[in-house]
């Protein structure tokens, strides 16, 4: 298996005039525009509460856009989930949902505990244009798909740069808020993976369906549990299409074969017949990673090591975060951008052969 581990001191490109340094640092955008939309689907192979409802998905989809004058979003856009009419609580739920999930990630409060600077600092990034556009026209041409799944009560919009960045560069990316089966809770951990695995399954088979994405060339990324999940969902039968899977820090690269919290899991993952997708698995460096923890499960697993990483860092919400308490803001924020590009080489090298 490789092994990379991602220095802090190269050299990063300079932001262009549209990139705002806050949320962008040194990232350099693609040839492509940036198209944003937030819509809901309705999956009728199952119910979402005790009355038999239709199960609404939301999807939440990054794509490659022509360059024309459609307005550009900006952060604050992210939380603003579209009508619906049928179920107005969930989307008042999600909504305050993800502020306090941002606050959270940000300042580790709910956002109605908010001190002033914390409240000020909040107001200006939700205010801050962001590179992608209102439902701009999807660029000419057939692109690679990428689902993403966010980590346990996470966002969607917790790595909205690096999903931004890859649509720039030519790709679909995709996802949902992958809510409870019953309709009782919005957060995306209070039921097992399987919810997920469907709702994943029902976003690949829609983007899939539209007239500018390649429905051979689809890979995956998750953060924490999403990455734990999808990794499980690998090794399921029939296996998920997937011809390349980000993992992001799944914790179990730190903790040992025995360890209670894990235990289950690993137990399910023994149970599984090793995948041949190739997966690249990122942990912190400063944790002493054991990647080895893959082996018999991940036949082909290349493996990267980013230094000054906690695991909220792994999302542009632990960049923003350490902006605002400045603990090692500019290490992290140059470790984030080299890891947000190695992401995309690795896309790059399975589903384009770049």
């Amino acid at each position: 298996m490789r092994s990379i581990w991602i220095a802090c001191t190269l050299a990063i490109t300079a932001c262009g005039q549209n990139q705002d340094p806050l949320l962008w640092g040194g990232l350099k955008p693609g040839p492509y525009s940036i198209g944003y939309r937030s819509y809901f689907e309705f999956d009728p192979s199952r119910s979402f509460d005790a009355g038999g409802s239709v199960r609404p998905i939301l999807v939440n989809m990054w794509y490659p856009a022509q360059h024309d004058a459609s307005d550009r979003l900006r952060y604050g856009d992210y939380l603003k989930i579209p009508p619906l009419p049928q179920y107005p609580n969930f989307v008042s739920n999600l909504e305050r949902f993800l502020l306090d999930t941002l606050s959270d990630d940000l300042f580790r409060k709910k956002w109605t505990k908010l001190n002033p600077n914390e409240r000020r600092f909040a107001e200006v990034l939700l205010s801050k244009p962001i590179m992608a556009h209102r439902v701009a026209r999807a660029a000419t041409g057939k692109f690679p798909i990428i689902l993403y799944h966010a980590g346990a009560a996470g966002s969607f919009e917790e790595n909205s740069v690096m999903l931004e960045y890859l649509a720039s560069h030519g790709y679909v990316v995709i996802t949902s808020a992958f809510q409870s089966a019953d309709g009782q809770h919005v957060s995306n951990n209070y039921v097992g993976p399987e919810t997920s695995w469907h709702d994943l399954a029902f976003l690949l088979k829609h983007a899939r369906s539209l007239p500018f994405t390649d429905a051979s060339k689809v890979g995956a990324i998750g953060h924490s549990m999403g990455a734990q999940y999808l990794l499980e969902w690998l090794g399921q039968r029939p296996s998920p299409p997937l011809s390349a899977v980000v993992s992001l820090d799944t914790t179990l690269e730190y903790t040992p074969e025995d360890f209670e919290g894990h235990r289950s899991l690993r137990s399910r993952f023994a149970s599984l017949k090793p995948v041949t997708a190739p997966v690249l698995v990122a942990a912190s460096a400063e944790r002493s990673p054991r990647f080895s923890t893959w082996d018999r499960y991940l036949r082909e697993h290349t493996d990267v090591s980013i230094p000054h990483f906690k695991h909220g860092d792994f999302l542009v919400h632990g960049s923003l975060a350490r902006a605002y308490n400045r603990q090692l803001a500019a290490e992290v924020r140059s470790s984030y951008d080299h890891l947000v590009v190695a992401v995309r080489s690795f896309l790059d090298a399975m589903l384009r052969g770049a």
